[in-house]
């Protein structure tokens, strides 16, 4: 065997391994009872043999039948009967196996407290091979793992009946069916190892058929076509290595099926030569023909086989994915309390920052900005000034490059990002719009508190969603989305209010700072106007960050900063920069003068 076949046979028995121990994680009493089932149906079908060789001893000696037809005729009952009872029972754990790999999948891909591992190629691919839901999956595996028990049991089993007549005639069935079965599982298995990347692009092209939001622009702009054509390409260029590796063990499946051919007519001679010796009476031969069949068993290539290697494909990635998602690579550090904070300030001391996929083009580099504690603050810029990023930064979901940001004076990387987070109460620009019940849209701002109706009311109230959220066909247990029985959607305002309302409940329920990264970009500029003022008004006394591109809707914040290029280059309160007649001032008025006496009648002050 060569040194990569090898490698490859290690990690198939790997995998093997790490699938045996997922089902009986997933069925600590069901795996060990589903493992005894397994083994008596295994041994039923070589007992029923013996029994039918002894009915046939007794019959030509002339002695009674009585017991050994009704033993003969219970164990064929008690096989019909359990093999009823596995697929019954087997059809609802199968899944449970196949759900937990998928949970573990998911908390994996959870842990780091950043998001970074989300945008790394090799992880996703690897975070991929752990969570696919289309096949093979584990439900194969979990399935296929006590069916294969039973038929290798058969096949060692008749070996054993074999082995009493020739030891020799048993060892060589077993050793030529070993060397088929291997040869036949190659060609059905190592083809897919390895593919999860281009799958990967290949079902996101797929679901970009089912989406709402794809689905207007696939239409309008007429690219529905060229849609499903991309998908047949990027699949069938998956599936051409998957035939191609196949037709590469064609002739080797051949010839192996021709040695088993000819083991078979080997050993089936030596017991009509030694029935022809006088050697073996009508009982043994009736005994010993279907044992030589049934050791064929050990090298089938059926539906348990093809579903056990199959199956055990993704489950390395479940375990590879949980080691590497807990290393420190993707583990900030951090232990501090975050309780109470911040009392004074957060700051920005000189902060650098590129992303991971982007080393060559930074973000900040020398970035420095003072949140104070308990007033509000507008950070303002042109597109691509680096606004979003310092969310990120605060929100722990990436580290600085360099510099530190501070909390009360303690370095942020000294606090426990997973008690850092919750203090932190963001919504972005791209906000998720949930496709679950009212009730889960707000109350995902503090899920520890989402209990509370007269809590997530309030917080509704206070953006003025809570008459539309009560007025759906079921209130708050209304799933927002058409794509669910009684669900509904929202327009895009309605929408930025409950992610608004979002917000406030986790303020509510003990966030100590609230950040809006431009949640209502796509609202006229009258519009944001009035949300952000009123949500200026309701978050009085909290700490919080309002992020715009728009100059001219954060006037009512307590201080404002203008970020370019990453780095702040004018602060002051918006009469002040106004006043400076720099950046600000330009900017506020080349928006402004857009809606002077405009469709929407803004009029600007100051």
């Amino acid at each position: 065997m060569s040194g990569e076949a090898a490698a490859h046979e290690v990690d198939r028995r790997r995998a093997a391994l790490a699938g045996i121990r997922l089902v009986f994680e997933a069925g600590p009493v069901m795996a060990p009872l589903f493992t005894v089932v397994a083994i008596v149906e295994g041994l039923l079908p070589t007992a029923f043999t013996v029994l039918a060789g002894t009915l046939v001893r007794r019959a030509s000696r002339g002695e009674s039948l009585s017991w050994s037809l009704l033993a003969t005729a219970g164990i064929f009952l008690a096989g019909e009967t359990i093999n009823h009872l596995r697929f019954a029972m087997m059809e609802g754990f199968r899944h449970r196996v196949d759900g937990r790999r998928r949970e573990r999948a998911m908390v994996a891909a959870l842990t780091p407290p950043g998001i970074a591992h989300l945008e790394d190629p090799d992880v996703l691919d690897l975070v991929e091979r752990a969570a696919r839901t289309d096949w093979p999956d584990t439900s194969a595996f979990a399935g296929s793992l006590f069916g294969l028990i039973t038929v290798r049991l058969v096949a060692f089993s008749s070996a054993a009946v074999v082995a009493s007549f020739r030891w020799w005639l048993a060892a060589g069935l077993l050793v030529v069916w070993a060397v088929v079965g291997r040869v036949m599982r190659a060609g059905q298995v190592g083809a897919w190892e390895d593919t999860s990347g281009r799958l990967r692009w290949a079902e996101y092209v797929r679901e970009l058929a089912f989406q709402p939001l794809a689905s207007k622009e696939i239409r309008v702009f007429g690219f529905d076509s060229w849609l499903v054509d991309r998908f047949t390409a990027a699949w069938h260029g998956v599936m051409r290595d998957v035939w191609r590796g196949r037709r590469g063990v064609r002739v080797k499946q051949v010839a192996v099926l021709v040695l088993a051919t000819a083991a078979n007519v080997v050993a089936f001679g030596v017991l009509v030569a030694a029935g022809r010796r006088g050697e073996l009476d009508a009982s043994q031969l009736v005994v010993l023909a279907p044992a030589m069949l049934a050791v064929s068993q050990f090298g089938q290539t059926d539906e348990f086989t093809i579903g056990f290697a199959l199956g055990a494909v993704t489950l390395p990635a479940v375990a590879e994915a949980e080691e590497l998602l807990a290393s420190p690579r993707f583990r900030p550090p951090g232990e501090g309390s975050a309780a109470g904070l911040p009392r004074h300030e957060i700051r920005f001391e000189d902060v650098h920052f590129a992303y991971p996929t982007r080393p060559d083009r930074p973000v900040y580099e020398g970035l420095s900005l003072r949140i104070e504690a308990g007033r509000s603050l507008a950070i303002v810029g042109v597109n691509g000034a680096g606004k979003t990023t310092l969310v990120k930064l605060l929100t722990r979901l990436y580290e600085p490059t360099g510099g530190r940001i501070t909390v009360d004076g303690t370095d942020l990387r000294a606090i426990d990002p997973h008690e850092w987070q919750p203090r932190v109460a963001a919504i972005f620009q791209d906000f998720v719009r949930y496709a679950m019940t009212a009730a889960d849209n707000v109350g995902f701002g503090a899920v520890h508190a989402a209990a509370d109706r007269d809590r997530l009311r309030a917080a509704a109230e206070r953006v003025g969603v809570r008459e539309l959220i009560e007025a759906l066909p079921l209130g708050w247990e209304t799933i927002l989305s058409r794509r669910y029985e009684d669900g509904t959607d929202l327009s895009g305002g309605e929408w930025q209010r409950v992610a608004l309302a979002r917000a406030l409940f986790a303020v509510d329920a003990g966030a100590g700072v609230l950040v809006l990264d431009e949640p209502t970009a796509n609202l006229d500029v009258r519009a944001e106007v009035d949300l952000f003022d009123r949500f200026l008004e309701v978050t009085r006394g909290a700490t919080t960050v309002l992020i715009s591109h728009r100059f001219s809707t954060v006037r009512r914040a307590d201080r404002v900063v203008v970020v370019d290029a990453g780095r702040v280059v004018e602060e002051g309160s918006h009469d002040e920069l106004v006043a400076l007649g720099g950046c600000y001032a330009a900017s506020f008025r080349l928006q402004a003068d857009r809606y002077v006496d405009g469709p929407v009648g803004f009029e600007v002050d100051g």
